[in-house]
C-alpha cells in the first residue's frame, strides 16, 4: 500500500518523495481506517481508507438516490472551511482504491 499512497500523492500534489512508513492509527471512525504516511523527506500525511460496498453504514454511503458530486466528508470540510473553522486539507481522493489523502 505504501507504493499506492506514493503514486496518489504524486498524482494529487506532485510530491515525488517515497513513502518510508505507513502506520495504522488507533481509534477508527465509523468503518473507516486511518494511517499516517511518513515520507523520506519527513513530511507526513493522513490516509483514510473507506469501507467497500454499499452495505456499510459509513457516512460516505447514503440512501441518496441520485449521483453525489462529491463525498459528504469533502462537502462538509469545504463548508466548515468557508465558515473559518480549521479543517484538514483534502489532498485527493481515489475512488477505485477507496483512499483519501488528507
Amino acid at each position: 500500500m505504501k507504493e499506492l499512497v506514493g503514486r496518489l500523492l504524486q498524482r494529487f500534489s506532485g510530491i515525488t518523495a517515497n513513502v518510508r512508513d505507513l502506520t495504522k492509527l488507533h481509534g477508527d471512525a465509523s468503518y473507516r481506517t486511518y494511517f499516517r504516511a511518513t515520507l523520506d523527506d519527513g513530511q507526513t500525511f493522513i490516509v483514510m481508507q473507506m469501507p467497500e460496498g454499499k452495505s456499510s453504514a459509513s457516512e460516505e454511503i447514503t440512501n441518496f438516490k441520485g449521483t453525489l458530486p462529491e463525498l459528504p466528508f469533502i462537502n462538509v470540510a469545504r463548508y466548515l472551511a468557508s465558515r473559518g473553522l480549521p479543517v484538514p486539507q483534502v489532498i485527493g481522493h481515489d475512488e477505485s482504491s477507496r483512499l483519501m489523502i488528507i
